[in-house]
């Protein structure tokens, strides 16, 4: 009677702190950036994201014209990612268009207006179009406290509709390769 009394005791106790460790290993293996696609969120791109998205809209001067600027994005694990983009109504006008977009984004970031930033390198994902303008870079910047922030930041484009998506991270971080690389790697335009 006392080995059986022993054993449903110990039974008894097992099964609460197997129950415990199986939650926390669960818990344990969870990935701090959960990517899940998006379709259609901005102007017809497929994208994935480590987060529930922000999604906005605004009137933004663009190419000497307000125009409707579409945007989505979300923080996760210290970083923001964020796509946004704008139909110009004349494919003529892409590559201009994604010039003074990249111009206005470094004199915001205190870089250069013009030059050759580290790892600039042409960047065209599935359905977008080539052209000169088109471009992925990466940069070390001030953030708006003084923090140091790692940028990683593309242009392109699909017939009048223009795109740009952009990571702020902070800098220093020690993940080894970005973590962030799906959020460029999986970048597709669809058809219109």
């Amino acid at each position: 009677m006392s080995r059986a009394w022993a054993a449903v005791t110990i039974g008894r106790m097992v099964r609460p702190c197997l129950a415990v460790c199986l939650i926390a290993a669960l818990v344990a293996c969870s990935p701090a950036l959960n990517w899940r696609e998006l379709r259609g969120e901005t102007g017809g791109l497929a994208l994935q994201l480590p987060c529930k998205p922000d999604r906005g809209t605004r009137a933004v001067p663009m190419l000497e014209q307000d125009r409707t600027l579409t945007m989505t994005g979300c923080e996760a694990d210290g970083l923001l990612l964020a796509v946004s983009s704008v139909d110009l109504g004349d494919a003529t006008r892409a590559n201009d268009a994604l010039a003074g977009w990249q111009r206005a984004v470094r004199l915001q970031w205190g870089l250069p207006a013009q030059g050759a930033l580290p790892g600039a390198a042409a960047f065209t994902p599935p359905g977008a179009n080539a052209l000169p303008q088109a471009e992925r870079w990466q940069a070390d910047v001030s953030g708006p406290t003084g923090a140091p922030m790692r940028i990683d930041a593309a242009w392109f484009a699909r017939g009048s509709r223009v795109f740009h998506a952009i990571v702020i991270a902070p800098r220093g971080r020690r993940d080894g390769e970005a973590p962030w690389q799906p959020f460029f790697t999986e970048l597709r335009v669809q058809p219109s």
